[in-house]
Formats: structure tokens, C-alpha cells, sequence
């Protein structure tokens, strides 16, 4: 699938698609002083919208607009128009809107839709916030049917062959590395503990953090590990670093590019390198493969990470900084390629 033909697709109305639902009136300090595990959705392009994890029993009490998951968030105002993909129970803020599909969903369905709505977020400026009436009325582009109705097959089967092709680059990677173990030539065996230094994150519990922007990544194996937003500041690490769970989601890795504080179930590795974005990209799989060695209830110890061993790419006995920063731009750049290919010939 090179290039989409789009002359037969039809305009359909927003509204004939989706219930637009308004969301409810959630606070910062709410999120803090009633933390739980629903994800709190608002207008922000970043975590998929959610600005942290709130209590289901309070949201319920306060008759906060609660979605079983399986739907879309628009952003009202903020990123306005920016959409969101919410695959599970979550709770909506008053910045952005819940589309409720109208349609029998599935995941396919809804992530070829949200970028058919983010073909339309050019039209909604900062201050131009999205309303129900201007978003019910707007229209977006599908492939049909004969009958007129949307090809639904068309787009399971579309959404499938971006995600298998992703998945074969990824399966490559793991056939590359793996011929690659007995040729010292190009690919070597290295300590974490020589890459980085491991230092271990420090312990907070929820009935000590305050109110802030700060991220708290926990023992979480999404939303790259982020559990809260805090304002406590004592412990705080720098970014470009990675995180890596030792506790509970033993062997997750996440790139940190903000400063954030890590709880004790998390340890921080600080290069010895010069690390850059598209660098960790590489290393984070790489960690993750190991880790699975780690059973929950083994826990991945500072020392015992410190003396694990990853494989790399090599060049004169050092790790190839130069392949790895150019095999993860050019998975981007298919990545991106796919991601964008339905908007590109949309005009």
C-alpha cells in the first residue's frame, strides 16, 4: 500500500459518526489529593492527554464524565482540535470532548478515524476553540462502500499493514542482533554498568507529594512511565537519562526528556556518553530484552544491572554510535511516512 486513491472516498459529518460529549470540571489538586489509577484526559498533545490518575470512586461521586474506553478526546481549547486515542477507562476534563462512536468500534477503526480528525486541527487556532456546534458540523473524508457507507474493511485492513510493517522492522532488529552474537567484528558484548552509571530513585509516598509539573515516574510499564505530576523537588534527575523499573513492571525503559523524581522501585541511568533521543531509541528495546530475565517477584537490583550485559553494534571495539543513531532516524522516517501517508494525498 504505496499511495492511497482518495477520489471515491465521501464527506461524512462528525456528528453522524460520533456523540460529542462535553467533559467535567477536573482540577490539579483533585488529581493529587484523590489520586487513584483512571486516567485523567484533558486538552495536552503530550500522554495521550492524561495529566495524571485520580480516584474512580471519587470521579463517580462528583459525577465526573467517566468513558469505558473505546473512544476518542478532541481538544476544546489548549492544542485545539488535537485527538486522542483512549483505549480504556479514563475520566475527561472540562478542555476537551469525548466522541463517542456511533459505529461498532474497534482499535483499527478508531486510529484510522483520529487521523482523519487530525487532517481538520489546522482549522481550530489556539484561540479558536472547539465547540460542539463547529465540531458536530465539520466532515471528514472515508473510503466507502458501494452502498455509501464507510469501508470498514478498507481501514482494519489498512491500520494492519502499517502495524505489521512496523512490527517486521522491529522483528529485524532482534534477527540483526541475534546473527550478530557470535561476529565480534560488528556486533559486541557490553556491561550497562561500563555505558552508565545506575543511580536508584528515592521513595515518595502520594501522601507526601504536593502540587506541580513535575513528573514522578513509578513501577509503570505506559505512559513512559509517568504516574503523577509532583512539585516536590529534592530529588530531582536531569533529563536525557534513561528510566528502567526494577519493581512490579521489572525491565520497562523509558527515555526521560524532562527532569523528573523516580520512586524506589525505579533505577536512573546516566550515560557516559553522549546519549541522544534517537540513541536511547535503540538502547530501550535492547534493556527491555534483558530484563524479561526478571520474573516480577525477582526484582532487577541496582548491582545485579550494573553486571548485565546488552548486545550493540561495534565499530573498532566501540559501540557504533553512528549505525544506531541512523538505523532508529530511518524507522522514524518509515514510521512517519506511514503515519502521515494518508494525509499527504488528501489535498
Amino acid at each position: 500500500m504505496t499511495r492511497i486513491d482518495t477520489s471515491n472516498w465521501k464527506d461524512f459529518r462528525i456528528g453522524d459518526l460520533f456523540v460529542v460529549l462535553n467533559g467535567s470540571g477536573i482540577t490539579k489538586k483533585e488529581i493529587y489529593e484523590h489520586s487513584g489509577e483512571l486516567p485523567a484526559i484533558q486538552s495536552g498533545k503530550e500522554n495521550n492527554g492524561c495529566i495524571g490518575f485520580i480516584d474512580e470512586n471519587y470521579c463517580r461521586s462528583r459525577n465526573y464524565k467517566i468513558s469505558d474506553g473505546m473512544c476518542l478526546t478532541v481538544a476544546r481549547s489548549g492544542s485545539s482540535g488535537f485527538v486522542a486515542f483512549q483505549s480504556e477507562k479514563c475520566v475527561v476534563g472540562d478542555s476537551a470532548k469525548i466522541l463517542q462512536p456511533k459505529f461498532l468500534a474497534n482499535r483499527e477503526r478508531l486510529l484510522f478515524l483520529r487521523v482523519m480528525l487530525l487532517v481538520n486541527m489546522s482549522k481550530y487556532a489556539y484561540d479558536d476553540k472547539v465547540t460542539y456546534e463547529n465540531y458536530v458540523n465539520d466532515s471528514i473524508k472515508l473510503p466507502v462502500v458501494p452502498e455509501g457507507n464507510p469501508d470498514w474493511n478498507y481501514i482494519e485492513l489498512y491500520i494492519r499493514d502499517v502495524e505489521e510493517k512496523l512490527t517486521d522492522r522491529i522483528v529485524l532488529l532482534g534477527k540483526e542482533n541475534s546473527q550478530h552474537k557470535t561476529n565480534s567484528n560488528s556486533w559486541g558484548v557490553f556491561r550497562i554498568g561500563d555505558l552508565f552509571h545506575i543511580v536508584k530513585g528515592t521513595r515518595l509516598t502520594k501522601a507526601n507529594m504536593i502540587p506541580g509539573d513535575i513528573n514522578f515516574i513509578g513501577a509503570s510499564s505506559i505512559n513512559n512511565g509517568i504516574t503523577a505530576q509532583i512539585g516536590n523537588k529534592e530529588h530531582i534527575h536531569p533529563a536525557n537519562t534513561i528510566t528502567v523499573t526494577y519493581n512490579g513492571s521489572v525491565g520497562q525503559a523509558f527515555y526521560q526528556p524532562q527532569p523528573f523524581w523516580a520512586s524506589d522501585d525505579v533505577n536512573v541511568l546516566y550515560p557516559k556518553f553522549d546519549l541522544t533521543p534517537t540513541i536511547a531509541m535503540f538502547f530501550l528495546p535492547v534493556i527491555r530484552q534483558v530484563g524479561k530475565r526478571y520474573a516480577f517477584i525477582d526484582k532487577w537490583e541496582l548491582e545485579t544491572m550494573e553486571k548485565d550485559e546488552i548486545l550493540l553494534p561495534t565499530k573498532n571495539g566501540h559501540p557504533d554510535w553512528k549505525y544506531m543513531n541512523n538505523y532508529i532516524e530511518k524507522i522514524s522516517k518509515k514510521v512517519n511516512n506511514k503515519n502521515s501517508l494518508i494525509l499527504k494525498f488528501l489535498n
